[in-house]
């Protein structure tokens, strides 16, 4: 998770940089060439202040547009997946038609566990940032990352609980049937809710 949170502190940093972008503050080791570059960005856009207002404007909007809402997967948030990966095995009998599965349940379950992965990870994504910051004391900084980890945990375990409630009621009646499908939903309005936040 210190992986994460440092992306996402980098993330930050950068749009506060441009943010505050003032071309008068620039350096550089020879004077001379401050003279030329201040002399073409006056041919060129008129002022200093112009070309700070077009960096902190729009530059800063394509910068944020083609970042957009990329997100880095570390691996251990990949490693996090893998239970429930593995969890797929059980639908494996299900293409032989072992013990009365059906076609239908498939088409429930596999993208109920597709988009539970998209969720999670976009929302873990999404707590990483709200404490990307790095605290003074090492140890106040550990302890926030073992606190996102331990809430991945508990995330992880707790959506396997929900999605394997459904295991214990008889396949193929009405009420499996909505509970699958009421999960499903769940998790595409989840889906579409975190990714089109900015």
């Amino acid at each position: 998770m210190h992986s994460l949170r440092w992306y996402m502190r980098q993330r930050l940093l950068l749009n506060s940089q441009l943010e505050g972008f003032s071309i008068s503050r620039m350096g550089c080791s020879i004077d001379a060439d401050i003279v030329l570059i201040c002399e073409t960005i006056r041919q060129w856009f008129g002022s200093l202040d112009a070309v700070s207002h077009v960096v902190q404007t729009q530059v800063r909007e394509q910068v944020i547009q083609a970042i957009g809402s990329e997100v880095h997967v570390s691996y251990d948030v990949l490693l996090g997946t893998v239970p429930l990966i593995c969890a797929e095995l059980d639908y494996i009998p299900m293409s032989i038609g072992v013990g009365g599965w059906q076609g239908f349940m498939l088409v429930l379950s596999i993208p109920t566990y597709i988009l539970l992965l998209m969720a999670q990870i976009q929302l873990i994504h999404r707590v990483a940032r709200c404490v990307a910051w790095q605290r003074h004391l090492w140890a106040a900084d550990a302890a926030v990352s073992f606190a996102m980890a331990f809430l991945w945990t508990c995330t992880t375990v707790g959506q396997l609980v929900l999605l394997e409630l459904t295991s214990y009621i008889p396949m193929g009646s009405v009420f499996w049937f909505f509970s699958k499908a009421s999960i499903l939903v769940l998790y595409v309005a989840l889906t579409a809710l975190l990714a089109l936040m900015k």
